[in-house]
């Protein structure tokens, strides 16, 4: 499971009063797996995604991350990331990504070449908004079934999606105002 802290003392990353590691830039955001024999720690600062794995004191720096737009659901960790961004269009181009700290390993779940965002995990589900068409609509990927399925399709904006089990929750302009929504998929 994951445990959000806010520790930064000195630049240095401090658990239990054990400094663990220097911390350049300043911590955004922070959370701890505190899984027993599989203690990880995700921070970023900046554009920057960092991993600190305590058993073996290595730290690996992920790129590419937009500040503090991250979502951890047991091991997965899923960020927006602009690494096939168009360079005119900063992010036109920002897809999510997934790593697994159980396994190392890292995929990229979006491939439009839209504008996708806000992430957030919840189990083997994953939520963004999505800017594939006209206005931003709300995605669902599975991650047991491999399957991306468009869960709003009004033609006003859509955004700031979360989930937890099988109830997505997110704010929607259909009213001209913003309003709150929630399906339950299956």
């Amino acid at each position: 499971s994951w445990v959000t802290y806010n520790c930064s003392v000195e630049n240095k990353l401090c658990l239990n009063g054990v400094c663990v590691t220097s911390i350049s830039p300043t911590i955004e955001k922070l959370v701890i797996n505190n899984q027993v024999g599989n203690k990880t720690v995700f921070w970023t600062g900046g554009e920057t995604g960092y991993f600190y794995f305590l058993s073996t004191q290595e730290k690996q720096t992920m790129t590419h991350i937009h500040g503090s737009v991250f979502s951890v659901s047991g091991d997965k960790i899923v960020w927006a990331d602009y690494r096939n961004a168009n360079s005119t269009y900063y992010f036109s181009n920002t897809d999510i990504y997934l790593y697994d700290s159980s396994t190392g390993q890292e995929r990229q779940i979006t491939t439009n070449t839209a504008q996708q965002g806000e992430p957030v995990i919840s189990g083997d589900k994953i939520v963004w908004n999505d800017g594939r068409h006209v206005n931003s609509d709300i995605y669902v990927y599975s991650l047991s079934t491999g399957q991306e399925t468009q869960i709003t399709t009004n033609n006003r904006s859509q955004g700031s999606p979360s989930i937890s089990g099988n109830k997505i929750v997110w704010q929607d302009y259909r009213n001209g105002n913003a309003d709150i929504y929630m399906t339950t998929i299956s």
